[in-house]
C-alpha cells in the first residue's frame, strides 16, 4: 500500500518522455538539456555572477554583524571597567601597597588609558584605517607603560605589568 502511494507520487513528479536508461539519462536527453541550459544562460548573461555576488553580500553582512557584536561587547566591557575604577584602585592599592600619591597617579593613568581605548574603539567603529589604529594602539600602550613606570616603584611596576601580561597578553 505504502509503495503504491510512493510510486503514484513519483509518477506525478516525473516529466513524461524523460525516462533514464538504467540509472543514466540517454545521450539525446542530456544534449537536449545541455542546449536548453545554454539557451537560458545566453538569455540571462548575469546568472552565473548572481551567486558570487550574493555570497559577497552575505559575507559583508556577516562581517558587519560580527563587528557590531564586537563593538557592543567592547563598549559594555569599557563601561563596566570605568564604573568600577575606584573599586579596582582599592584592590590595586592594597595589592601593590600603594601610597595615596601613587593611588591618585594610578587613577589618572587608568582613566586616561580608558579614554584612549574608548577613542580607539570609536575610530574602529567608524572604519578607520587598520594600520593607523594599530600604530595608535602601540603608541598608547607605550605611553601607558611609561606612565606606570613613572608612578610605581620598579617592584610594583613589574608585579603590575606581569598581571597585565597574564590577563591581556603582550602589550
Amino acid at each position: 500500500m505504502e509503495n503504491s502511494r510512493l510510486r503514484m507520487r513519483l509518477a506525478k513528479l516525473e516529466v513524461p518522455g524523460r525516462r533514464p536508461v538504467g540509472e543514466f539519462a540517454s545521450l539525446e536527453e542530456f544534449e537536449e538539456l545541455q542546449e536548453t541550459v545554454k539557451g537560458w544562460l545566453a538569455q540571462n548573461p548575469g546568472a552565473l555572477e548572481e551567486p558570487r555576488i550574493m555570497e559577497e553580500q552575505i559575507a559583508s553582512a556577516l562581517t558587519e554583524i560580527r563587528k557590531k557584536e564586537a563593538v557592543t561587547a567592547i563598549r559594555a566591557y569599557q563601561e563596566k571597567r570605568t564604573s568600577r575604577l575606584e573599586e579596582d584602585l582599592t584592590k590595586i592599592g592594597d595589592w601593590l601597597e600603594l601610597d595615596a600619591r601613587q593611588i591618585d597617579s594610578m587613577r589618572s593613568i587608568l582613566a586616561d588609558q580608558y579614554e584612549r581605548e574608548t577613542e580607539q574603539r570609536r575610530l574602529w567603529e567608524e572604519d578607520a584605517d587598520e594600520e593607523v589604529l594599530a600604530e595608535m594602539k602601540a603608541s598608547d600602550g607605550e605611553r601607558f607603560r611609561a606612565e606606570l613606570e613613572d608612578a610605581l616603584s620598579p617592584d610594583q611596576f613589574s608585579t603590575f605589568w606581569a598581571m597585565i601580561l597574564e590577563r591581556y597578553g603582550e602589550k
